[in-house]
């Protein structure tokens, strides 16, 4: 089984995806329709505007959609012209997952009769059986899942016009955590546009003109269903969406209808939904027409921002710069774009790292980096394997239950390197081609669980659900980072094989009753709501059958009694586990070595929050500082991280007045969205102006062994100005420094005296003490006196040293002090450690002092601890 992009597991051909099938559907067959009825001995379909009058055996103007026998059925139901993976930029969507991957694919026909049509080879023709291949939504679903897909985008061809295919599909992709995209015109009747849109997280509508004469004339269709649509996704639904007007010379491109498209737009839809002006090129019926002049489109875009839309691109031409995202308050650069690949990504979460304006869209914590690719594939539907089916007393050897944890952890190292599996034993025991209903793959560190993903309620063999399971642990887990090679020797691998879903048919309140704790997993489903809790969830955390009945209705979303409800399809499923330390492969015995990490962290914010050369560095710091003689050596520093002219003086103070040992462990707060929550920089040094900082991997390793929650991560440390800002002020005072840089996201207080009790522990083992820095600047963007006074609230807490005081002084008094986490964790850390004495507060100021600006303000101090 295709494991992930560019690798595959035996001789399976990497763009095939055998799949086990849905039941037969008979490609002669036709699928039975919605949104009809019978007027006069005749169907009305009531899909799109054209109501098109059918009798027996006739078809509708999009061809795919006939009366057979006095029932409405789409033909095309499962047939696909051709799938292929494109980046998310290509549909085109700007603010819907930039950089992603999504699997594109089209049917034949269509309802509109656009004379530039530049897909009318399919969407034009009337050869369905000779252009389409088969390929039912489940397949789909999971051949997007296994190549990595963020989304599956209904496109080439307009999807309305096979609504029921898109839908199941979507259905389908929802269930695997893929989002649905359709690329469309927009030429929908109202009876059916709620409930295709429901299943759609995005769509890209073409608005081709703003009057009805090109509307009439060159599509064959009217202006005001599609303005409608517009209107009633903005008002009425939750999908994200953004508009494509493509400029044709001589019909569409005046300055006045521009202008009219444009304030069309502002007045009923608002200023943030992105237009993409794109470039026409001669096809189909308008081969005579020339293409669309790079000054036209310009102009198109000057008359977009000057009527007030605040995001405006180009298409079809290569110009960089409107093809960027720009924040419309600062002006910050926040996505760079080459075409459709991503170059720079300034955005944490949703909001402009630079102003924190939020920015309207869809917007994953991690930026994709499938660039420009497009990589066509083939789904093939296979047979039924004619092997051992799973019964309920599916049972495994200790051998065979060793033998497929070692191949298990084989896929789970390939997949973190990006390379071929090469499995020791191709039948992983003897067991590779018996039966299962689905598998999940879940790795844990310590208690703490890593990643865990999988499926269920599809027969395959285990060779197949286990290499789908573990490609989707390491790159695709939802609530987790992507999995390092670094980290695998530090963690639990547990792999679960289930039998098939079998249905509780019991009354909705004695279903408790139905459920063996220790037996049974759980699945609940109710509309679009769907949980799934494995059988070791209930043993592992001691509930019973109504609490665990409790938790997976939690884990749907849905009220915690929703198992009560008879709307709620409740499932059980029985299942084996296979649970051991994670079995070292040849090669990663010597992956925690310093030999194997290469990476040099390069300067991101060099120029911007400091100055870039040596020389300038270090006459800022001697013009605002002198370099004492017998510092006395402290366990622990906080320093602010803002931009030199606000806030090195007030570190410097610290720094001048004493030591720190040799191995620094620098906490910071991680300021974006990328890598994990909790993450250890892996690099084997920091470059800065003033010479490189040594990362201390042998302390490194320690704590990422000992300490649960922390992993390797360079991604959480990549584009993150905290810990970069302090080391040329840091390594300036002690030349010899070797740090420990760590990136701490958003957490509990829980969280924080776990790490910190565990950190404390490791440097309480150590030979020769290391020191702490915490990175944080003090209260956010209030006035002047307020700062000051919730941070005297603040810098109070830290002198008592207590991390709880200081935690929920910070909370209750709504302190943004950015680093109040790292802070608590340090406390923790020095108190277990047993090196929390005294508190000094060094220096305090606030950017006021250099910007004149009173009125919204960062406090800035330095504390030694």
């Amino acid at each position: 089984m295709s494991t992930s992009p560019g690798r595959s597991v035996g001789q399976t051909n990497l763009n095939v995806i055998p799949l086990a099938p849905e039941p037969p559907n008979d490609k002669s067959s036709a699928h039975l329709g919605k949104w009809w009825s019978i007027k006069n001995d005749r169907i009305v379909c009531n899909l799109c505007p054209r109501e098109c009058h059918l009798k027996n055996g006739d078809r509708g103007f999009c061809f795919v959609r006939q009366n057979i026998e006095g029932q409405l059925r789409l033909t095309t139901y499962g047939r696909s012209t051709g799938f292929c993976i494109d980046p998310i930029e290509k549909k085109p969507l700007n603010h819907f997952l930039p950089g992603t991957p999504v699997l594109s694919f089209g049917t034949a026909g269509c309802n509109l009769g656009c004379k530039f049509c530049q897909n009318h080879t399919i969407s034009k023709s009337r050869e369905i059986d000779k252009l389409s291949e088969l390929a039912m939504p489940r397949d789909i679903a999971l051949a997007a899942s296994v190549h990595g897909c963020s989304s599956v985008a209904f496109t080439y061809n307009d999807p309305v016009i096979w609504a029921e295919y898109a839908i199941d599909t979507a259905k389908q992709c929802h269930e695997l955590g893929i989002r649905s995209v359709a690329v469309t015109a927009g030429y929908i009747s109202e009876e059916a546009r709620s409930e295709f849109f429901s299943h759609m997280d995005a769509a890209n509508i073409d608005l081709k003109a703003i009057t009805e004469e090109f509307y009439h004339k060159i599509t064959l269709s009217h202006l005001k269903p599609v303005l409608e649509t517009l209107v009633w996704l903005k008002n009425e639904s939750e999908t994200w969406f953004e508009i494509t007007n493509l400029i044709i010379p001589n019909h569409n491109d005046t300055d006045d209808e521009l202008k009219r498209i444009c304030d069309w737009m502002f007045e009923n839809l608002g200023p943030d939904v992105p237009i993409h002006f794109t470039a026409f090129h001669p096809d189909f019926r308008m081969l005579e027409e020339p293409r669309t002049p790079h000054a036209t489109l310009c102009k198109a875009y000057e008359i977009a921002k000057s009527a007030g839309l605040r995001f405006v691109y180009l298409g079809n031409v290569n110009d960089s710069q409107r093809q960027s995202t720009f924040c419309p308050d600062c002006g910050q650069l926040l996505i760079e774009r080459d075409w459709h690949e991503v170059r720079q990504y300034r955005l944490n979460e949703n909001r402009c790292a630079n102003c924190n304006t939020k920015i309207p869209g869809r917007f994953d914590l991690e930026v994709g980096s499938w660039g420009r690719k497009r990589m066509p594939i083939k789904i093939k539907t296979s047979n039924h394997h004619k092997s051992e089916d799973m019964s309920h007393h599916f049972s495994l050897s200790n051998d065979e239950k060793q033998s497929l944890l070692k191949s298990v952890c084989e896929l789970l190292q390939a997949e973190t390197k990006k390379s071929e599996a090469q499995l020791s034993d191709s039948t992983m025991g003897g067991v590779a081609n018996r039966q299962v209903y689905g598998a999940f793959v879940s790795l844990k560190k310590g208690k703490q669980l890593r990643s865990c993903m999988g499926f269920t309620g599809r027969k395959c063999s285990i060779s197949e659900a286990v290499a789908y399971a573990a490609n989707r642990c390491i790159h695709h887990a939802p609530r987790f980072p992507p999995v390092q090679t670094e980290e695998l020797a530090s963690l639990t691998c547990e792999i679960w094989l289930l039998n098939d879903l079998i249905p509780v048919k019991v009354a909705p309140q004695l279903r408790d009753q139905a459920i063996e704790i220790g037996r049974d997993g759980l699945l609940i489903e109710q509309e679009k709501q769907r949980g799934l809790l494995l059988p070791g969830v209930a043993t592992d955390n001691g509930f019973d059958a109504p609490t665990f009945l409790e938790q997976v209705c939690a884990k749907a979303k849905l009220p915690r009694n929703a198992w009560k409800d008879s709307n709620s399809k409740l499932s059980r499923f029985e299942g084996i586990s296979v649970k051991g330390p994670f079995v070292a492969c040849p090669t990663l015995s010597q992956s925690m070595t310093s030999k194997t990490f290469k990476t040099i962290r390069q300067p991101a914010y060099a120029g911007k929050f400091y100055p870039a050369e040596e020389v300038a560095c270090r006459k800022f710091i001697s013009l605002n500082c002198r370099i004492p003689v017998n510092k006395p050596p402290v366990r622990s520093m906080i320093l602010p991280h803002a931009g030199w002219r606000f806030s090195a003086a007030v570190a410097l103070r610290a720094l001048m007045k004493a030591s720190m040992a040799e191995s620094v462990i620098v906490l910071a707060p991680k300021h974006t969205r990328f890598g994990a929550k909790f993450a250890v920089s892996p690099a084997t040094n920091w470059n800065t102006p003033v010479g490189n900082v040594n990362v201390d991997l042998d302390l490194a390793n320690k704590i990422v062994t000992q300490v649960d929650s922390l992993i390797w991560d360079q991604n959480a440390h990549s584009n993150d100005h905290a810990i970069e800002v302090l080391l040329p002020l840091l390594v300036n005072f002690e030349p010899r420094v070797k740090i420990v840089p760590i990136a701490i996201g958003r957490c509990t207080l829980e969280e924080c005296v776990q790490i910190g009790k565990q950190l404390g522990e490791v440097i309480e083992q150590l030979s020769s003490k290391a020191s702490i820095i915490v990175s944080s600047d003090m209260n956010h963007f209030e006035d002047e006196e307020t700062t000051r006074k919730k941070d005297g609230q603040a810098l109070d807490a830290i002198r008592s040293r207590n991390p709880e005081t200081l935690f929920n002084t910070v909370r209750q008094h709504e302190i943004s002090m950015c680093g109040m986490l790292p802070a608590v964790i340090a406390l923790e850390a020095l108190n277990e450690s047993g090196n929390s004495k005294s508190v000094e507060n060094v220096a305090y100021d606030t950017s006021a002092s250099v910007s004149g600006n009173f009125e919204r303000v960062v406090g800035y101090a330095s504390v030694l601890i």
